[in-house]
């Protein structure tokens, strides 16, 4: 159901922010002194990406646990269409909202009573999170590094995850390329951090666009198979 759906993806939307979250406290846990080292650019891209992140997890939150919140919101939206002759049928477009929103109270309600449930999805994501940065510092470690930079490269690409959220996309690529240039160059020689960054960034990318697409296909096969 379109209701459920919803919640499951803001579900998961809120564990992926709380994770980016945790993942910034472990880079100031580690090495916040390189923090000091990105140019003023880079250090204010990351504090407002930071902040931005806390707000949304309080704003979807909110949208989990007040579903009264959106009702609210849809109904003057609705009403607002309709004064603007934008929207025909306002009555039932409202009859039509107060039926969703019962069952976006219901769904809410399951997964606000299983905690049990959340937590493994929390776990999940955190893990992903951490093996998609990890990529970087492993690679690093690959073409030669040394242990004690590799962590130093693990907290810059924590930052550059937190940081690339300062921008919406497309234009977080953008911020992202330049965070991570600009704290690569602080431990490797500039044209060294180029190339990795490069390296870096296409084995991240492609293992888990090649990783899903596995998943999706033998997903895809398995359901071929039951209905045959």
């Amino acid at each position: 159901p379109l209701m459920s759906s919803t919640l499951v993806l803001l579900t998961n939307l809120i564990l992926y922010t709380v994770s980016k979250i945790l993942i910034g406290f472990l880079a100031v846990i580690f090495d916040f002194d390189i923090f000091f080292k990105f140019d003023t650019v880079s250090k204010i891209l990351i504090i407002v990406g930071y902040i931005f992140q806390i707000i949304l997890v309080v704003f979807f939150a909110l949208l989990l646990a007040r579903p009264k919140i959106l009702h609210t919101v849809g109904n003057k939206l609705i009403g607002l269409l309709g004064k603007m002759k934008l929207l025909r049928h306002k009555d039932k477009k409202l009859k039509k909202l107060d039926d969703m929103m019962e069952e976006y109270s219901m769904c809410s309600k399951v997964i606000r009573e299983n905690p049990k449930v959340v937590t493994k999805a929390m776990f999940y994501n955190f893990l992903q999170r951490i093996c998609v940065i990890s990529v970087s510092a492993l690679t690093f470690l690959a073409i030669g590094g040394n242990f004690h930079d590799m962590v130093s490269v693990w907290v810059v690409q924590c930052f550059v995850v937190i940081g690339s959220n300062a921008i919406p996309i497309p234009g977080a690529m953008g911020a992202s390329d330049y965070i991570m240039l600009d704290g690569f160059s602080k431990i490797v020689p500039y044209r060294q951090a180029v190339n990795f960054e490069l390296l870096s960034r296409s084995i991240s990318f492609y293992s888990c666009v090649i990783l899903c697409g596995v998943v999706v296909l033998f997903r895809y096969i398995s359901q071929k198979r039951r209905i045959v």
